[in-house]
């Protein structure tokens, strides 16, 4: 799962959105969701903040095989 976000929520008391989506999935029978955010979107660290979301999006792409 992507997340793109203006500020930084994850793992914080105001991150709804996560728990939200993980309980629809879970409706569903999919329970293993991995989360990967773009976070600080605005913020002047914004560049860094997507940097690293491409990483973590190749590492679980090439961790599928």
């Amino acid at each position: 799962m992507l997340a793109a976000r203006g500020g930084i929520y994850a793992g914080t008391d105001n991150d709804s959105q996560t728990t939200h989506v993980k309980s629809f999935f879970a409706l569903l029978g999919i329970t293993d969701v991995e989360f990967i955010y773009a976070e600080g979107l605005n913020m002047p660290s914004k560049e860094l903040s997507i940097a690293n979301a491409k990483e973590k999006m190749e590492a679980v792409l090439s961790s599928m095989g």
